[in-house]
């Protein structure tokens, strides 16, 4: 982000168009893991009756260019430096650019109540794309077309948590480090989402503060699920 002059919400963005069209593969490891990102191979083969050169034959160069050029090359052929990179050091190889990157535009000066505002705005797209990549956000409005607003309910009251700048929150009439909330949130994936929608479902008790109940029920359901899931299995077995 830092390189290209880019913010954390727009750089998401450019990593789903990579994914769209097809240059790069995301694929998630589950249980909190980081996703994997694979880029794939889009150097295009030779054209029939063109084989690749042997590893014996001399390189080609450009028919453009005629003169040889200095040791050190010139201002408009600068001669190309090796790679530095240590493969034993690093996760990716650089590559060079036939056309070099340009460099970033200076940052334009904004007030700072506007400025703030739009950072907020970034942070805030930025975890909701993340929660929705978690919980599998386009296969449940699949699956669950009718609960659309309910899962955006559930999507939102998440981000709330994660974007929140409060020190605690109450789950449960108990007060809780944000930070642990928002780290349980960020771990609830598709099946969790749909055994709360379950459990909501059937409740048949009144609910007096349905926000508090469904961040009680958010929380807990890392920890409830196995127990629900057993109680399911005994059922379908009797």
């Amino acid at each position: 982000m830092a390189q290209m002059g880019f913010g954390h919400n727009k750089a998401v963005r450019h990593f789903k168009e990579l994914e769209d069209i097809g240059l790069i593969e995301r694929k998630k490891q589950g249980q909190g893991k980081p996703t994997r990102i694979y880029v794939k191979n889009f150097i295009l083969p030779p054209e029939p009756g063109h084989s690749p050169p042997s590893p014996e034959a001399p390189p080609q160069t450009s028919q453009k260019r005629k003169s040889a050029l200095p040791g050190t090359g010139s201002q408009d052929f600068p001669k190309t430096n090796a790679n530095n990179t240590e493969i034993n050091k690093t996760e990716m190889n650089d590559t060079e650019l036939s056309i070099p990157p340009s460099a970033p535009a200076p940052p334009v000066r904004q007030p700072v109540g506007q400025t703030r505002r739009a950072d907020r705005i970034d942070r805030m797209d930025a975890y909701r794309e993340i929660i929705r990549e978690n919980i599998d956000y386009d296969i449940l409005l699949q699956d669950c077309p009718h609960d659309a607003e309910q899962i955006d309910g559930y999507v939102e009251l998440m981000l709330e948590v994660c974007c929140s700048t409060r020190d605690f929150i109450r789950i449960s009439k108990e007060e809780l480090p944000t930070g642990v909330v928002k780290a349980r949130f960020l771990k609830l994936t598709r099946e969790h989402i749909e055994y709360v929608m379950d459990c909501v479902s059937r409740n048949t008790t009144q609910i007096g503060n349905i926000k508090a109940y469904l961040l009680a029920a958010l929380y807990n359901a890392p920890v409830t699920i196995g127990q629900y899931m057993t109680q399911a299995r005994s059922a379908v077995v009797s």
